[in-house]
């Protein structure tokens, strides 16, 4: 008992990267067709693959800018500042499951008297993120797979959006439920009240931009790699991928082999080759995360604290 406690989420994380890997070299093996990259490149659209790269700087300084928000009433820090703290976090998150140690790196740039409460704004920035995915994940599932547990599904998308508004536009009722919370979520909510709601909803807005930014960069790959697509298909499958390789227990080693094999899974019912759809999630981890983790990584070799 003691041993899962200790190890059971790292020892689920194996055997989810495992299977994912065994998966894939299944399908390389009983693929069609002899699996050649060259042959994806769609040359008419090679400026695709600049934007893509374009829309990686955008991402995460929109990412830095969030993290520039939620520190404001800790330490005003440039926005140079919080995007090195982004980077950094990127890095550290490698070896984290879910990405989970991104905010050991942001609080770098922090004073060492504030960074125990950075955890906390790392925390918000971090939540609101993941309010999105889940939002447009669940919405996603109930009108496009329709056949996966459809009425739990709807009344879960009723009950969160009802929340997330109810937050947003009675603050004062919803701040008297704090003392019926559990002491850790009421810590939370407490250090939410640091907050103005403007604040709140702006971070909400910065969250959705950035998901945008991931459909489309998604979308501009599966383009390069020769396939066309009806965007609002496209976009109901995105959403759910990164819904299930959210929940999915993962580092981002390992997300790569698990965002390919959900990608499978989602997209092969719109007739697209494996090979594209393994090459477009390949693409994009490579893009949004190995480059800012090696970025991350020489900004916190020259770091200094």
């Amino acid at each position: 008992m003691n041993f899962l406690k200790k190890y059971g989420l790292k020892v689920l994380i194996w055997i989810i990267l495992v299977a994912s890997i065994l998966a894939l070299m299944h399908r390389f093996i009983h693929i069609k067709k002899h699996f050649d990259l060259s042959v994806l490149f769609n040359v008419k659209h090679y400026w695709f693959v600049a934007l893509v790269l374009l829309l990686m700087f955008v991402n995460w300084t929109i990412e830095a800018i969030k993290w520039k928000l939620v520190t404001k009433y800790l330490q005003l820090i440039t926005i140079w500042n919080a995007f090195k703290g982004v980077m950094m976090g990127i890095s550290v998150s490698l070896i984290m499951p879910n990405r989970t140690g991104e905010f050991v790196g942001k609080i770098l740039v922090l004073e060492k008297k504030n960074r125990l409460k950075g955890v906390l704004a790392s925390m918000l920035a971090s939540v609101s993120q993941l309010l999105i995915t889940l939002i447009f994940g669940l919405l996603g599932m109930l009108l496009f797979q329709k056949n996966l547990m459809e009425k739990y599904l709807l009344i879960s998308s009723i009950l969160l959006l009802v929340s997330i508004l109810f937050y947003l536009f009675f603050p004062v009722l919803f701040r008297k439920w704090l003392h019926f919370l559990p002491d850790k979520f009421a810590i939370f909510f407490t250090f939410l009240k640091n907050y103005r709601f403007y604040d709140l909803k702006l971070l909400i807005f910065y969250s959705l931009v950035r998901y945008v930014v991931f459909i489309v960069q998604l979308y501009l790959l599966f383009v390069f790699f020769g396939t066309t697509l009806n965007f609002y298909n496209f976009c109901l499958n995105a959403s759910v991928s990164f819904l299930l390789t959210t929940i999915i227990p993962t580092t981002s080693f390992t997300e790569l082999f698990v965002r390919n094999q959900v990608g499978l899974m989602l997209f092969e019912n719109m007739v697209v080759y494996e090979e594209t759809i393994i090459a477009s999630f390949s693409a994009l981890w490579l893009i949004n995360i190995a480059i800012p983790a090696v970025i991350g990584m020489i900004i916190g070799v020259q770091y200094k604290d």
